[in-house]
């Protein structure tokens, strides 16, 4: 490396002092440890083990009074289905960082009128409409009810247990 360095510095003076201070960022980023912003990246941070949680809320959607299970799928065709309820679900906790970190970080940037540009409206009845003419098209057939919610399971003793809670999609927007 210091070779490589030194034949840039010869070569460019600029671009020697470009390429020191991407590394000298990138060093501070991994003594920072989660601190990161574009293009510094800290490449270490998923190096751990992930250990199980111990509670999952996983969606489970009724069609027409059928739950759709994804076995019924392909991989791709259950998450068309699926991730449209996981990013409306994350509106919520979105705006919440949103409102909490970002504009603690960055209040000089952001003028209280332009904050509005970056929360997302948790409009359920808008969603269920949009969403019930969406799963036409990806299911191929008419739709004419939607349901969602998220049922809570534990997991427990190397096993994931159901629990009789659950939470319908729209009281994860109030």
């Amino acid at each position: 490396m210091p070779m490589f360095l030194n034949q840039l510095y010869k070569h460019s003076k600029l671009l020697f002092v470009l390429v020191m201070v991407f590394i000298s960022g990138q060093l501070f980023i991994n003594v920072k440890h989660g601190m990161v912003f574009s293009p510094f990246y800290h490449y270490g941070m998923y190096s751990q083990v992930m250990r199980p949680q111990s509670e999952y809320l996983v969606p489970e959607i009724v069609v027409d009074g059928i739950l759709l299970k994804g076995n019924d799928f392909t991989p791709w065709a259950w998450d068309k289905i699926l991730q449209p309820v996981n990013y409306f679900s994350a509106i919520r906790p979105s705006n919440a960082l949103y409102k909490n970190e970002v504009t603690r970080l960055t209040p000089a940037f952001l003028s209280p009128r332009k904050t509005g540009n970056f929360l997302q409206a948790c409009d359920y009845e808008g969603f269920i409409d949009w969403y019930t003419k969406y799963l036409a098209d990806v299911l191929r057939r008419p739709v004419k009810t939607v349901e969602v919610a998220s049922h809570k399971y534990i997991f427990s003793n190397g096993k994931l247990e159901s629990t009789p809670i659950t939470f319908t999609l729209s009281s994860q927007c109030q």
